[in-house]
């Protein structure tokens, strides 16, 4: 009870910061709500949100809960979303997957940061390459809709 209490009042704001995202990703559907959230949560939590209180919970959803989203927007990659791209184009996100994870990683051991801390660079990082991702796929899909390209010239 004690440990829960010290997380509770940096979850709420993360999770009040991850619902302001959303809505105003709702005006802003192309950017998506993850951008908004990150970029918010590092204006605040580097102006007013910086108290000692807020720490062990904007930890806790920093490491643990930035897992989980990482793992569960991994899972709602669709397998013919998969198979519509080709061996090439999965070929060429693993590939920027891998340099994602060694450059964060490099960057952050030259920096001097603990071993824990720079792969907890790498998972953000990875996230937000995912929902660029993901918007890149969307503005294509716009692109072949509004110009009638086929969609096989583009992957």
């Amino acid at each position: 009870m004690k440990r829960m209490k010290e997380i509770l009042p940096g979850f709420i704001v993360c999770l009040v910061i991850g619902l302001l995202a959303q809505q105003i990703a709702k005006f802003f559907p192309s950017i998506g709500a993850a951008l908004f959230a990150i970029g918010i949560g590092m204006l605040a939590g580097n102006t007013f949100l910086n108290k000692e209180i807020f720490n062990i919970g904007t930890k806790f959803s920093e490491s643990r809960l930035l897992e989980y989203s990482i793992v569960l927007t991994g899972l709602t990659l669709q397998l013919t979303d998969i198979m519509g791209i080709g061996f090439h184009g999965v070929g060429f996100i693993a590939l920027q997957m891998i340099c994602t994870i060694a450059i964060c990683y490099f960057i952050g051991r030259r920096l001097k940061f603990t071993k824990k801390f720079s792969l907890l660079m790498c998972a953000e990082m990875l996230f937000v390459v995912l929902q660029l991702l993901e918007q890149f796929h969307q503005l294509l899909r716009l692109i072949v809709k509004i110009k009638g390209f086929p969609s096989r010239l583009l992957m």
